[in-house]
């Protein structure tokens, strides 16, 4: 039976268990009847390189746009990182890079071509002992999972310092009318222009993104339309514009 969930999205129900997944990914997905279903195909991924190079050069064109800061040496977690090609092509971008997968054979592969991949189910996201990433991925995996809230939650453990800030700040300007962004960004010792334009893009980047959940699926179905409202969100924006020139002017002047 297939049912829509309390966050709109329509699940199996019943769903199958964490366990049960990890062991049609390790022993049929990639081996079986379904190897060649979709583009998870090693084969496929090769003979269409050009194409899966496109979409990942968007992808870390996109990392780029969101975080300027971003530099040869940081690192990225692909989770279900399947034949590893995504971290092929973010390895030749100078990232290092780091990835797991359920199936053993996708795992072996990755590893020969000299990438640090471990052998392990979805569900768990420590995989590299509390390890922090600077960028997390995860390519067509999230609707594969049993319990993907509870995944989710789980990304927060393995995200860097300024993920946590940046997630934080939006809270922080989502459940406060009286927020006071200056005193915040002091606080956090925030003070570098490229900081702040990033807590900005992600700021009206989250709204978007739930302002567009509630208009497709109905407003008032939302817990998040009651919490995160407009008001708050362009109060705290024009704030950070403000502190952004003012800062910029500081530094003009001789």
């Amino acid at each position: 039976m297939i049912e829509k969930n309390k966050f709109g999205f329509y699940q199996v129900t019943p769903t199958p268990s964490a366990e049960e997944i990890t062991k049609f990914y390790a022993d049929e997905f990639y081996t079986g009847e379904y190897k060649n279903f979709n583009d998870s195909s090693l084969e496929v991924q090769i003979n269409d390189k050009a194409f899966f190079e496109g979409r990942w050069n968007d992808i870390y064109n996109n990392f780029m746009e969101i975080n300027k800061n971003i530099k040869i040496g940081d690192s990225i977690l692909d989770i279900g990182c399947g034949w590893a090609q995504a971290l092929l092509f973010f390895k030749d971008k100078g990232l290092d890079c780091y990835g797991f997968d359920p199936a053993i054979e996708a795992v072996e592969y990755g590893c020969k071509k000299g990438l640090n991949i471990k052998h392990a189910g979805l569900e768990g996201m420590n995989v590299f002992d509390n390890k922090k990433f600077d960028m997390v991925t995860m390519f067509n995996v999230l609707e594969h999972l049993a319990n993907p809230e509870k995944s989710i939650k789980d990304l927060k453990n393995i995200n860097t310092e300024l993920s946590t800030i940046l997630e934080m700040f939006v809270e922080k300007v989502a459940q406060s009318d009286s927020f006071e962004v200056e005193s915040w960004l002091k606080k956090n010792n925030l003070n570098a222009i490229a900081d702040i334009r990033l807590l900005q893009k992600y700021l009206q980047r989250t709204f978007q993104l739930f302002r567009k959940q509630w208009m497709e699926d109905g407003y008032e179905d939302y817990w998040e339309a009651r919490i995160l409202t407009r008001t708050n969100f362009r109060r705290a924006d024009a704030e950070l514009s403000r502190i952004i020139r003012a800062l910029i002017n500081l530094r003009r002047r001789p």
